[in-house]
């Protein structure tokens, strides 16, 4: 099969049928958004390789380990569209830069009703499965350079001709859902009113008449011949260096594939102030010491975390061979990953180290319901038994009741080593943080509003473990906030956080004006004014069901700019844990 019917078999009219039902179009919509995306990404591509900064670290690649063997397994659920979508997002984001998609976005848009969402939705869930298709074709990128010359544009037309049915694709409506601003702090005497809510509204697709591509062959197409150049290796070559370019440029979290290997007999015994292990691993083996093998966890997210050998590249996959999580050990060994849900049922995971080819594997059963891990942890796996004591939380800075500053606080304390804790202000959570591998850990907190303010701190269980009250002082007034000329914020870009939340800084302009966005929809905007003491705060609720977790994308600009200062986007999740009048009652569901 040469390549142009691999090709074809591969991005099938399936594919294209399930890639259209994910953003809500129908096939012949899809199809002809992707002629419009896939040759100006080519072009960009192109320029990449034709830089010498860039095109110096281009050589072989592994194919794409986040995806399935095929591009219908990867699209046959929710969660693996989301997991595509997110790939392409940071992809593109990185290959392409923020602003770079703009120009064939909005060209692609107009081909479907001027539907933005879609657009965007459908490049950032193609790139990763084009890449998958060249990976697997075997190709290198060594030669790219030579054949980009007046390879530009053929893209399009080794493309299959337009033919599928535009009526087979189930189309999933497009729910949006407003931004509700409960409120605003800045200054204390200005009251900022309740937002309204800012809905996306639902696209309408036109359908196209029902045609079938297997009842007639393509026409053919006549293309000016390229001195000895087959146009057809020009996307796997292109897309090959986009991708070697990318991980140049990322290295800190690169995404091997799965490699299934044969554990080895030889027994490696470790013991740490917090962990005793025993691993049948190669080296040091990869541990998991915070989740029990055949445990019982509720259906949603959660995190894994243990030891491995320093700096080893950590692939979890799933039964099924489908790429979960990759993390890297830091220079101690300590891992941790963020989880998807478990599906209902056995859920067996195999945990995959490079380059050590180590490997370690335990399952847990999905059960609705279900409460949380907690207290002490036994993992035993085919090759990892491990048992973890739970240390308790402590504040340890300020003091219980203690006077603290307006503009900005640290509350400091110990817990379990490599845990994250979610902190909540008066029922509002203000950020998510990590204790390091000693159990220490700092959560900052920017223009607290005057008064008596209570903080809890939550584990990742949705249990309560510590409690501070404190007084927050009147703001000071500052002579001149040009001091902070760079604008600060308290969170984190990819940081996550449970609704409603808070976050704020500091910042020299007189206002600032933050916008919400959904995808590329924006839900909310609202004009925040910076305080005397140069702090402001912004309160935000964005809408959503209960336990949905979406990121949702802030740009803060000051009053008078023509473009935000800070650009963030966080992992909201809607469910978080329950609050009445300000106290804590406990995780939802409970």
């Amino acid at each position: 099969m040469n390549l142009q019917d691999q090709f074809s078999a591969f991005f099938s009219n399936r594919v294209v049928e399930l890639l259209a039902g994910a953003v809500g179009l129908n096939p012949a919509q899809a199809q002809m958004a992707l002629r419009a995306i896939l040759p100006r990404q080519l072009d960009h591509l192109a320029d990449l390789a034709d830089n010498p900064q860039t095109a110096v670290g281009l050589g072989d690649l592994w194919s794409m380990g986040d995806l399935s063997n095929d591009p219908e397994t990867a699209l046959s659920s929710p969660e693996g569209i989301s997991r595509l979508e997110n790939l392409g997002q940071t992809m593109s984001n990185r290959l392409f830069g923020n602003g770079g998609t703009g120009n064939w976005l909005g060209d692609a848009a107009q081909l479907i009703d001027g539907n933005q969402n879609a657009a965007t939705r459908l490049s950032n869930l193609a790139l990763p499965l084009l890449l998958s298709f060249l990976g697997r074709s075997g190709v290198t990128a060594q030669n790219a350079a030579s054949q980009l010359t007046g390879m530009r544009g053929a893209l399009s037309a080794m493309l299959p001709t337009a033919g599928l049915a535009a009526g087979t694709a189930s189309v999933t409506p497009n729910l949006g859902k407003g931004e509700v601003i409960d409120s605003v702090v800045a200054r204390p005497e200005v009251e900022v009113e309740r937002g309204a809510p800012v809905a996306a509204a639902a696209p309408t697709p036109t359908p196209e008449p029902e045609r079938h591509l297997e009842a007639v062959p393509p026409a053919p197409v006549v293309t000016e011949e390229r001195s000895g150049c087959n146009p057809l290796w020009l996307l796997p070559l292109l897309l090959l260096a986009g991708l070697a370019w990318y991980l140049t440029q990322n290295r800190a979290e690169p995404v091997p594939a799965p490699t299934p290997t044969t554990t080895t007999e030889q027994t490696t015994e470790t013991t740490t102030t917090e962990t005793t292990t025993a691993t049948s691993t190669a080296d040091e083996g990869i541990v998991v010491a915070n989740v029990q093998d055949g445990a019982d966890l509720p259906i949603e997210p959660f995190v894994l975390s243990g030891t491995a050998p320093a700096d080893e590249v950590i692939t979890i996959t799933n039964q099924d061979g489908e790429v979960l999580a990759t993390e890297t050990a830091d220079a101690s060994g300590n891992w941790e990953a963020q989880m998807p849900a478990p599906l209902e049922g056995t859920n067996t995971y195999t945990l995959t180290g490079t380059p050590s080819n180590a490997t370690s594997e335990f399952a847990v059963n999905g059960v609705a319901g279900a409460a949380a891990t907690e207290g002490a942890a036994e993992t035993t796996g085919a090759t990892t038994t491990t048992e973890t004591a739970v240390v308790p939380v402590e504040i340890t800075d300020p003091a219980s009741g203690a006077a603290v500053a307006a503009e900005s606080f640290n509350i400091s304390g110990t817990g379990q080593p490599n845990a994250s804790y979610s902190l909540f202000e008066d029922g509002v959570n203000v950020g998510t943080f990590f204790a390091d591998e000693t159990g220490a850990w700092t959560a900052d907190i920017t223009a607290a509003q005057e008064g008596e303010r209570n903080y809890i701190l939550v584990d990742e269980n949705g249990n309560q473990v510590a409690e501070l009250p404190v007084v927050v002082n009147a703001p000071v007034a500052s002579a001149d906030c040009s001091v902070n000329d760079v604008l600060t914020l308290s969170l984190a870009d990819g940081d996550t956080v449970s609704a409603p939340f808070r976050f704020g800084g500091t910042g020299s302009a007189e206002s600032y004006q933050v916008r919400v966005f959904r995808g590329a929809d924006q839900i909310g905007e609202t004009e925040v004014d910076n305080g005397d003491n140069c702090a402001w705060s912004y309160l935000s609720q964005p809408g959503g069901r209960e336990d949905e977790v979406g990121e949702i994308r802030y740009e803060v600009t000051p009053a008078g700019a023509d473009a935000p200062e800070a650009d963030i986007t966080l992992n909201v999740i809607q469910s978080g844990v329950n609050f009445e009048n300000g106290e804590y009652v406990g995780p939802t569901g409970n």
